[in-house]
């Protein structure tokens, strides 16, 4: 499925975003320096942002025209989104968390066994958030962003909150995802060596302009 932008976004401080990419790849990299614009571009694609101006597009399907007033919001179309930090619910233990994801998206059954099964975390699954390790963490929120069986899923540095030693690992659990579940992925990175472990396709982001 091809997502493509063309737009431009400007924050009242003064940061201006010109956004003009496209991409099929089952996995696609938004790389560059912290500040370059790469999760603004994610919240735009995930429509938390509202651009001033252009269009986003997932498929044949138009998710903003700002020439023709049309806005789609973010219940409706259908992404998934792994923040950098991972927002688990502290109060839930891991199963009731999968269980949120799941509810509010209305997933797919089959989806919930087949997460907990690719993601490894089938022994965690009665345990409270607290007791996990950075690693397990970001393990149970991708798998969260799964259940809900998204149409594109979007991963804001999903490999800052873990240990050096565990980055490779969870690299490639990013990479079983996308061949697992067939769902496209989006990460944002400042890594250009996990960037190219993981991505079909890279963008550099720097100072809110992108080139492929």
């Amino acid at each position: 499925m091809s997502l493509s932008l063309n737009c431009t976004f400007r924050y009242e401080q003064g940061f201006s975003l010109h956004a003009e990419l496209a991409s099929d790849a089952h996995v696609t990299a938004l790389c560059g320096a912290s500040g370059s614009g790469k999760t603004t571009i994610l919240m735009l694609i995930a429509g938390l942002l509202q651009p001033q101006s252009g269009v986003i597009r997932y498929g044949e399907t138009s998710w903003v025209d700002v020439a023709e007033k049309k806005f789609v919001p973010p219940h409706q179309r259908r992404v998934g989104v792994m923040f950098q930090e991972p927002r688990l619910f502290p109060h839930f233990n891991v199963q009731e968390n999968l269980n949120y994801g799941f509810q509010r998206r209305r997933g797919e059954a089959t989806q919930m066994a087949k997460a907990v099964e690719t993601l490894e975390i089938g022994d965690l699954l009665k345990r409270p958030v607290g007791s996990l390790s950075g690693g397990q963490k970001q393990r149970v929120a991708l798998a969260r962003a799964i259940v809900s069986s998204p149409e594109l899923l979007l991963l804001d540095e999903p490999l800052t909150s873990v240990e050096p030693s565990l980055q490779e690992r969870i690299a490639e659990y990013v990479k079983r995802v996308a061949k697992e579940f067939a769902t496209p992925i989006v990460l944002v990175s400042h890594s250009v060596e996990l960037v190219e472990q993981m991505a079909e396709r890279t963008f550099w982001v720097k100072d809110g302009s992108v080139s492929g």
